[in-house]
């Protein structure tokens, strides 16, 4: 940052003063130096980056009774995105999901479409089942190309979700994507609906996000969903670093500052979501929900 400083200053006086070469050869030296101390810095950033997500990669192999299913499916749609190789957790995974879920399966099945894209659509009688708020508002983005959604009724519901802040206004801002991935909603014709979606942005930025103390599960969500919605501009370097900073011996990230509180799938995988969007090139342009490359 000084030497960008520096370089600011003295291009001012270059091209007010330019007169000389050996003015211009170091007008080109300082150039130089400060591209590269951009690209070490890159660079040293992106090997902790793949340092914490392998140390993570092992945490979440390990058989763990905590794994749900919204931890699986975004490991699965890493795979898919960024080639995230977990052969001992994709061995296991799904079979331990089975077992947390046996005689629940109502919890996870309706979310199913996110691993499956044959999954059997869901019914508007299945979403009124749903008695979660979030799930419900999260269920009909999803589904929105199969189900006759009002739009004017859902951006209700989804505002007043989002006014509840916390979960609900990252949840909000998912479903604001996924109404998009299925074409739904265009933020170039929807003028509600950008809007909105502009608003929970700003939102998650400036109430979950400003002066954080500690790191959990709801902060790292937010930097996920921030990148999720393209909007890698607000991530701050110091949010990657101290969402790396923050992560345990184990491999894993916490839940909450609680003392008790110990690693989740659920942090943890969120975790390594933010870290992948922020720092590596996806391999196929496919959306989670309309994703078209079969895994391998």
């Amino acid at each position: 940052q000084f030497a960008r400083a520096v370089l600011i200053q003295f291009e001012t006086y270059i091209y007010h003063k330019n007169k000389s070469r050996l003015s211009k050869l170091i007008l080109f030296l300082f150039i130089s130096t400060s591209s590269y101390i951009s690209l070490f810095a890159q660079v040293n950033i992106n090997q902790q980056i793949d340092s914490t997500i392998s140390r993570a990669s092992l945490y979440l192999s390990d058989t763990n009774p905590d794994l749900d299913f919204g931890s699986y499916a975004l490991i699965h749609f890493c795979n898919l995105k960024y080639g995230v190789q977990m052969p001992e957790y994709e061995k296991h995974a799904f079979s331990r999901i089975q077992k947390v879920y046996k005689g629940k399966e109502n919890e996870w099945i309706n979310f199913k479409r996110l691993i499956d894209k044959k999954a059997k659509p869901l019914r508007w009688k299945d979403i009124k089942n749903t008695q979660s708020s979030i799930d419900s508002i999260t269920l009909q983005a999803l589904w929105s190309d199969k189900l006759k959604i009002n739009k004017t009724d859902y951006y209700k519901s989804l505002k007043n979700l989002s006014e509840q802040g916390s979960y609900e206004l990252t949840h909000a801002l998912l479903a604001c994507v996924w109404l998009e991935e299925n074409n739904v909603t265009n933020t170039q014709i929807d003028a509600d609906f950008a809007l909105l979606k502009f608003s929970l942005i700003d939102k998650i930025n400036h109430q979950i996000l400003t002066n954080v103390k500690f790191w959990s599960d709801l902060e790292i969500e937010a930097v996920a969903l921030l990148l999720y919605a393209n909007e890698k501009k607000l991530v701050k370097p110091e949010y990657i670093q101290s969402i790396i900073h923050s992560q345990k011996a184990d491999g894993g990230w916490v839940y909450s500052e609680a003392v008790d509180s110990s690693s989740l799938p659920h942090t943890t995988s969120l975790a390594i979501w933010a870290l992948l969007q922020y720092s590596h090139q996806p391999l196929s342009a496919d959306t989670w929900i309309q994703f078209k490359k079969k895994r391998k």
